[in-house]
């Protein structure tokens, strides 16, 4: 029996040896355990062990992604969303790192049936993007580290364009070749009395109706089923890249866009949607979106938003008090009145301005967001201004320019 244990002990001598041996995997270690015991008796740290854990965490091999988990959401405004975990492995333990939502964009809709296509459209694009980001996805990106941003964007877009490509040739083996028209001369087309005395169409005038050029209508945008799963994956990568660097997201994301952070970072100019109309509000007026208020460059970002802010809720209240509609918000919290006109909105944010003490075109501005092709009425060649108002092109040009020049002292865009 002491035979068997002395010749296991020495086996375990044995591995040993060639574990710290010169070309054993723990060579460097009995070599840097010494540096340290001779360091730590100079430093006489405060906390013995927090100083061997920063010494040693400096050879420690770089956090890696483990696996990825996605579920589905409500968002806050009642929408179905995708929520990713981001785990890592450090320190050979497994760790939660990081988490993000994202809204799932539904374009791929039937005209006819928007509401329950749309509401289809979605819940089978959350699905999918689930199941990507559980499986295949996961697998993929397992092993890499986070702080690799363009690594992982490059890998998840390549996998997205492979995909776009089958999906391609599968439609296309899918759908039937059309046999080509017969070409008819014009010498063999037959000449009618009636065709020979057609002229073009005439104004009452007299003179030949001109040719109204249309932009064409945009082709409908197609997503492929899962798409988000692109955008979920990046956000939660980028947010567990910056956990992982100890470092805020916002300078995170500098490092990534400059390779360093840079010694000034400067905030955006706001331009903040105050009021929404168009199609899609109650109301006439179709031509506008978006009525905004834009501050001054000289006006610090905190101060230009509590202003925005009393901006918001002089025209909430201002509205209640002429018909009760001042609280009708959409899904991004802008006030959705009915208008008419867009003297209207631009009027009511002039008068709000002007209640704070401030002079529209100065402290403050008027911008709009215009509707364009989406009041174009392809069919009749004119722009439905407001409901049953149509007008040319050149004559929606007209009403462009005098509107801004009315408008011009107040700086608007």
């Amino acid at each position: 029996m002491e035979d068997i244990q002395c010749s296991k002990m020495n086996e375990v001598k044995r591995l040993a040896m060639e574990y710290y041996a010169d070309e054993g995997p723990g060579a460097c270690v009995v070599e840097r355990m010494e540096v340290l015991i001779n360091n730590i008796f100079i430093d006489n740290p405060v906390d013995v062990y927090g100083h061997i854990v920063n010494y040693f965490q400096q050879f420690t091999k770089p956090l890696t992604i483990l696996k990825f988990w996605a579920w589905e959401i409500i968002d806050s405004i009642g929408q179905t969303a995708v929520q990713t975990d981001l785990y890592g492995t450090v320190l050979n333990t497994n760790k939660f790192l990081s988490t993000s939502s994202i809204a799932i964009p539904s374009v791929n809709v039937d005209p006819l049936n928007y509401k329950e296509s749309l509401e289809t459209e979605r819940q089978q694009s959350v699905e999918r993007a689930i199941e990507l980001i559980n499986g295949h996805l996961s697998q993929e990106l397992s092993g890499l580290e986070p702080t690799d941003q363009c690594c992982i964007d490059e890998i998840l877009i390549n996998f997205f364009m492979k995909m776009k490509q089958e999906m391609d040739m599968n439609k296309a083996e899918t759908t039937p070749v059309e046999a080509p028209a017969p070409v008819v001369s014009d010498e063999s087309a037959p000449q009618t009395a009636d065709s020979s005395k057609k002229k073009s169409p005439k104004s009452p005038k007299g003179k030949a109706k001109p040719v109204v050029l249309l932009p064409p209508a945009e082709p409908p945008e197609v997503l492929l089923p899962g798409c988000s799963a692109v955008a979920a994956l990046s956000k939660s990568v980028c947010i567990g890249g910056a956990s992982v660097r100890d470092v805020a997201l916002y300078d995170y994301i500098a490092c990534l866009k400059h390779q360093q952070l840079p010694e000034g970072l400067r905030m955006p100019l706001p331009m903040v949607t105050i009021l929404s109309s168009g199609k899609s509000a109650p109301g006439k007026l179709n031509c506008v979106k978006d009525f905004m208020v834009v501050p001054s460059p000289n006006i610090s970002l905190k101060m230009a938003m509590k202003h925005i802010v009393k901006i918001y809720n002089h025209c909430a209240k201002s509205l209640s008090g002429k018909g009760g509609m001042g609280r009708i918000c959409n899904d991004w919290g802008t006030l959705c009145p009915q208008f008419d006109r867009p003297e209207q909105g631009l009027d009511l944010l002039e008068e709000a301005i002007k209640q704070l003490g401030f002079t529209p075109g100065q402290e403050f501005s008027l911008a709009i967001n215009c509707a364009g092709h989406e009041i174009l009425d392809y069919e009749k060649g004119r722009y439905e201004v407001s409901t049953g108002l149509l007008k040319s092109p050149e004559e929606l040009v007209t009403f462009w320019t005098d509107l801004v020049i009315r408008y011009r002292r107040k700086n608007i865009g």
